[in-house]
C-alpha cells in the first residue's frame, strides 16, 4: 500500500474473460469509487524468433512468432528480469515485432513477451544470439564487368560466421546465399549491372545488413578488335598495336599473348589500343 495506491496479486481464476474488481477497507466496508474490470487472458506461448541472431549494435527487426499474442501493452524483454522491455507491435496474433536492444557483448539472451505492460511474461526460454557486428574491409576484384553475371568477389573483413543465411548486397539487391570461407573472408556472386558503382555490404542473419560497405564498380565490358601490323618475322621484337574497348585505361599494364608466349603491354593514354612486341 502507498499513498494513492494499493496492489493486489490476483488470484487463479479458471477461465478467462473480465472480472469485476471492488476493494473493501478493514472493517468490511466498500470503497466508493468507478466500477473497475480485470481480464484473465491466456498466456502467450512463443515457438520461434526470426532472425534467431543479429549483431551487439542493435536495432535489427525481430519477428517472434507464437500464439495468443493481442494488442495494447505488448513488450519484448531481451535477457532476465533485471532487463528493461522494448515496446513491440503486434502483427497478429500469431506475430510480435520487436527492434532488438543493443548489447555491449556477444552472447545468447532469452526473448520473453508481456501483453499487459511489462508486468507478466512469458516463459519460453527461447533464445537470441548477439555477434559481434560484421565489419567489411575490401574486395577482390573491385571492378567487374557490367554485361557478365555470375562473377565472383571475395569480400574481406571482420567477424564472419557461418550462417545459412548469409548474403551479399549489391546495392539494395540481395544475392543468394554467399559462401563462408573464414571470419575474415567470404566469397559472393555479382549480378549483371549497369556501368556504374555500387556499395557492396553483407548480413548474416538474412534480414540487417552490415553498417559497413564497400565499393564495387561494373565497368564496360573489354574487348579487342584488330591489330597492326598482322605480321611479323619470327625472330620477334615487332611492335604490334591492338585495338581496344571498354573500360581501359591509358597507361594501365596488361598482358599480351602470342600463342603460348605472353609479354606486358601498355594501353594508350587515349585508352582506344594497346601496344605490345611480339615475342
Amino acid at each position: 500500500v502507498s499513498d494513492g495506491e494499493v496492489m493486489c496479486s490476483a488470484p487463479a481464476s479458471a477461465s478467462v474473460g473480465q472480472v469485476s474488481v471492488m476493494v473493501t477497507d478493514a472493517s468490511g466496508s466498500d470503497v466508493v469509487g468507478m466500477l473497475l474490470e480485470y481480464e484473465y487472458f491466456a498466456q502467450p506461448r512463443i515457438s520461434g524468433l526470426s532472425p534467431s541472431r543479429g549483431s551487439i549494435i542493435g536495432g535489427g527487426m525481430l519477428s517472434v512468432h507464437g500464439e495468443g499474442f493481442m494488442d495494447g501493452g505488448v513488450q519484448c524483454r531481451f535477457g532476465t528480469g533485471g532487463s528493461s522491455p522494448v515496446a513491440a507491435l503486434m502483427v497478429s496474433s500469431t506475430v510480435v515485432k520487436c527492434l532488438t536492444p543493443a548489447r555491449t557483448e556477444p552472447g545468447a539472451v532469452r526473448v520473453e513477451v508481456s501483453v499487459n505492460d511489462g508486468v507478466d511474461f512469458t516463459t519460453s526460454g527461447l533464445e537470441y544470439e548477439y555477434e559481434l557486428e560484421p565489419i567489411v574491409e575490401s574486395l577482390s576484384p573491385s571492378t567487374g564487368s557490367s554485361s557478365t553475371a555470375g562473377q565472383v568477389v571475395t569480400v574481406v573483413g571482420q567477424n564472419f560466421v557461418v550462417s545459412d543465411t548469409l548474403l551479399c548486397y549489391f546495392g539494395d539487391d540481395s544475392l543468394g546465399r554467399a559462401l563462408y570461407i573464414s571470419s575474415t573472408m567470404m566469397t559472393c556472386t555479382a549480378p549483371a549491372r549497369s556501368v556504374g558503382t555500387v556499395s557492396v555490404s553483407i548480413s548474416i542473419n538474412g534480414v540487417e545488413r552490415s553498417q559497413t560497405s564497400v565499393v564495387f564498380e561494373y565497368a564496360s565490358e573489354r574487348r579487342i578488335g584488330g591489330l597492326t601490323p598482322s605480321r611479323g618475322p619470327k625472330s620477334g621484337g615487332t611492335a604490334v598495336t591492338i585495338g581496344v574497348a571498354g573500360s581501359f585505361k591509358g597507361g594501365e599494364s596488361v598482358l599480351c599473348y602470342f600463342g603460348s608466349s605472353s609479354v606486358w603491354g601498355a594501353v594508350r593514354s587515349d585508352s582506344s589500343s594497346v601496344v605490345c612486341t611480339a615475342c
